[in-house]
């Protein structure tokens, strides 16, 4: 995370509260904005940020990979329930699919620059709840954990052979290592839950040693509403 930062070092100068207000701002704006040349210019500070943060192509592809799917799978539901393709709207699906990769991709630039544990005490500060913030922060742990785990399993695979089996068996082997995956987080979760309460735990995050932003900090966070307002009325 440090090394990404580096790399990006007008990002790295801003406060983390503030980044975590720009990414919301825009992608409520990205969500909301009608009609395609709003979305174009929403769209450019978004792809800016992801070029600033160093976002791999691969992540890209992925958020892509996964509208597209949710795309195919709604259409097929529709399909099945009687609709024809004719009466589907494609300008209005290409919008949705626009709209989902942009959040996505400004997301995953926020969490590529910030942590989570930042990205849930600016949430706090602006008085989210705090079950929110802390459901929120144990998730993206979470993902963390399970994602590593899941690497070192693979791995395991791997070394006993596993990549030298024909293409079926090497998918009896992932199903097999995925179940396995749920049985241990579920497991895990019940044991970390133990020990959070054991700790006095109440649901909220430790306070932040972290000083809250001047007012000069948020020169950032103005500069954005700014333009998104500007890029709203003026088209």
């Amino acid at each position: 995370m440090q090394e990404q930062i580096k790399k990006s070092n007008w990002i790295a100068q801003i406060h983390p509260y503030v980044r975590v207000y720009c990414a919301m701002v825009l992608i409520i704006a990205a969500a909301a904005v009608p009609h395609p040349t709003q979305l174009l210019m929403i769209g450019l500070p978004i792809i800016a940020l992801a070029v600033a943060s160093s976002l791999s192509w691969r992540r890209w592809i992925v958020g892509l990979f996964a509208v597209i799917s949710l795309i195919a799978g709604l259409m097929v539901l529709s399909i099945l329930s009687g609709m024809s393709i004719a009466s589907a709207e494609f300008d209005r699906m290409g919008m949705f699919i626009v709209k989902c990769l942009l959040v996505f991709v400004c997301s995953s630039a926020l969490f590529q620059t910030t942590g989570h544990v930042n990205v849930c005490r600016a949430l706090e500060y602006i008085r989210v709840p705090a079950l929110f913030t802390a459901v929120a922060g144990q998730i993206f742990r979470w993902f963390e954990i399970v994602h590593h785990e899941a690497l070192r399993m693979n791995t395991a695979r791997v070394l006993r052979g596993g990549d030298r089996k024909s293409r079926i068996a090497q998918l009896g082997d992932i199903a097999v290592l995925i179940a396995s995956l749920m049985v241990r987080s579920f497991s895990r979760a019940e044991r970390v839950a133990t020990a959070m309460e054991c700790r006095g735990f109440d649901g909220r995050l430790p306070h932040s040693i972290m000083l809250a932003p001047h007012a000069a900090a948020y020169a950032p966070l103005a500069i954005t509403l700014v333009y998104v307002l500007m890029s709203v009325v003026a088209i």
